[in-house]
Formats: C-alpha cells, structure tokens, sequence
C-alpha cells in the first residue's frame, strides 16, 4: 500500500517507467517507453530501453518510408508518424524514425527529415 502510495506521489508524466523516483531524460525509440539515464542506452544516436537496445543491434533495419516536413506543412510527417504509432499498438510491430533537422536558408525554415525504419521481415506492413 506504501509503495503504490509513493509511486503515484512520485510518478509524473515524465518520470521513467522502470524507477518512478527518478526523471525521465529520453523514450525509447521503438515502444516510447520513458526512461532515465540509468535506463536510456544509446545507439547511434538514438535512445532504447534495455529490450529494444538488443533488437535495434541484432537485426537488418529497412528504410521504408521518409519526408521532409516543417512548421507550415507537417502532414506527411505524421501520417508517417500515426502508421508507425498504429502498428506498435496493434500489433506490436517495431520500428523507429530518424530525424533530422534542417535550416533551410533558401527557404527561412527548418526542415524536419523524417525516415521510418522497421525490421526486414515487416516491410510489407508499412507500405500501405
């Protein structure tokens, strides 16, 4: 009783999932999960939790979908970003995105580079 008492005094939306005393600094790049430093392993660039840092290293991830995005057009970023959501909560079919941003001096803007990774084996999953 004690322990769940301290769990919702000290889980914010922003605390890690696996030690909800401590504050989150990243998510993990294939299931979202909050995590803080102890918990965050980097690769290439990108955070995962403990689970989804082994599957990112041990399998063929496939580009499979990108745009570039900004401020004033946003809307393939995120039907890319909801077809990706959709298929984590569905059917727990990982994958990640990379982004990148870009000034755009010609434009005055930043652009946002978006690619959509997933394992080699569900590439048909993302193509609709």
């Amino acid at each position: 009783m004690i322990f769940n008492y301290l769990k919702k005094l000290f889980s914010p939306s922003r605390n890690c999932q696996n030690h909800f005393f401590r504050a989150a600094i990243n998510q993990c790049s294939i299931c979202e999960k909050l995590l803080c430093e102890h918990c965050c392993k980097l690769d290439n660039k990108l955070p995962f939790c403990k689970e989804h840092h082994q599957l990112f290293q041990h399998n063929t991830w496939i580009k499979v979908r990108s745009a570039i995005t900004h401020a004033e057009d946003s809307s393939q970023g995120i039907r890319i970003y909801n077809k990706r959501e959709a298929l984590w909560k569905k059917e727990k079919v990982p994958s990640f995105l990379k982004i990148d941003y870009i000034l755009n001096e010609e434009k005055d803007l930043i652009e946002s580079h978006i690619t959509l990774f997933c394992l080699e084996g569900d590439v048909e999953k993302f193509k609709n």
